[in-house]
């Protein structure tokens, strides 16, 4: 059931927090939207054990309201600090999941992750987590954050590709094909290339040992 929970966590926490909920997160509202979606998203993905999960689902969401909130208090009181409280909030929700993940384990047999949920954790890590997640770890580097934002979707499809490449044909080819991807006209071109390769391989790394953990494959 971790993985499953950890698509849900994925989905809301990136691709479906677009930067108008990050900004209504501020206000009381806004964190109960984007917990709501939380919410939902679990809901979808757990399958039809999903009614008989509604107290451990209802308890995730709600413990994610609260780390959520204690993050954006921290944010007003210290503006400046970026990079760990992201790091921190990411690791903290990790842990919620794994917690949540063995109560449902005692209420119910979970079902067994889908092969599609696994790779779609990847490809979310290889595109939107890691865009966002560069963009916190170079936070002070104006400069190269306006590199990302330009670059979004070229580097997303790139690091997807790459992913691609790294899981059929393995490192060699991956590193044949790279020459057509557009790095060498962007700004620390070099810079965003390397970035993107050794992500996609540690992806690549991760997403084989999820196959073998969880599907036994």
């Amino acid at each position: 059931m971790f993985w499953q929970l950890l698509l849900a966590h994925l989905l809301a926490d990136f691709p479906l927090q677009p930067r108008w909920l990050v900004e209504a997160k501020q206000r009381l509202g806004g964190l109960v939207l984007h917990a709501s979606i939380h919410l939902l998203t679990m809901l979808l993905l757990v399958g039809e054990a999903r009614w008989a999960l509604l107290r451990p689902l209802i308890s995730l969401a709600l413990v994610h309201f609260l780390i959520d909130l204690g993050k954006y208090r921290l944010a007003v009181s210290r503006p400046g600090w970026v990079t760990l409280p992201y790091l921190v909030d990411q690791a903290v929700h990790v842990l919620t999941l794994l917690g949540a993940a063995r109560w449902i384990g005692v209420l119910v047999d979970p079902p067994a992750a889908q092969p599609w949920m696994i790779y779609a954790i990847g490809y979310l890590g290889v595109t939107h987590v890691w865009f966002v997640t560069e963009r916190m770890l170079t936070w002070p580097d104006k400069r190269y954050q306006r590199v990302l934002d330009q670059g979004l979707w070229p580097r997303m499809v790139a690091r997807a590709l790459m992913l691609t490449t790294l899981l059929l044909l393995g490192l060699g080819p991956a590193m044949i094909g790279m020459a057509w991807l557009p790095y060498r006209r962007t700004d620390q071109g070099g810079r965003a290339l390397l970035t993107d390769l050794a992500v996609a391989a540690a992806v690549a790394l991760l997403l084989r040992w999820a196959a073998r953990a969880a599907l036994g494959g």
